[in-house]
């Protein structure tokens, strides 16, 4: 499942995300943008009493967060260059994440690739740094949106 950013929330320091904690910012220098993507997912996952492991976090991106707890998801956030909403998250997940990823889209309540900031050379660079076209994400997003019961 891919899913865009449309705004920046809540600020979370980089030191923290290499301890392996997304709980709260050191100082507004020191800081990793989530978006209201990591808001709707990861927010509620800690609140479960859900914990975060943190893998090849670099800044600004791409980091790699797995969700642990009753469930297990793996957000990726790759970057396709010129700000913070030129990113897209992946997420990996079974059966057990599935209705996190619903009420994440819930919380949301919008089309996972609706942006007004990617274009056609953000486009070209996200092929250039993974090798899938906009056509291959559209046609991932549209097959778990099925599976998910959210066409």
């Amino acid at each position: 499942m891919w899913i865009m950013p449309l705004r920046v929330a809540p600020v979370v320091s980089y030191e923290m995300l290499r301890k392996g904690s997304v709980k709260r910012p050191l100082n507004g220098l020191d800081r990793l943008n989530l978006t209201d993507v990591g808001e709707a997912l990861i927010v509620p996952h800690l609140n479960d009493g859900g914990d975060i492991e943190l893998r090849d976090v670099r800044l600004p991106y791409p980091w790699n967060a797995r969700l642990k707890g009753e469930i297990e998801l793996n957000m990726e956030a790759v970057w396709a260059g010129g700000s913070t909403f030129r990113s897209i998250f992946r997420l990996r997940f079974g059966e057990g994440g599935a209705q996190k990823v619903k009420d994440m889209l819930d919380a949301l309540d919008r089309d996972p690739l609706d942006s007004p900031y990617w274009d056609t050379p953000t486009w070209e660079r996200f092929f250039n740094g993974t090798g899938s076209t906009k056509d291959d994400v559209s046609k991932s997003v549209n097959r778990t949106m099925k599976k998910l019961g959210r066409e």
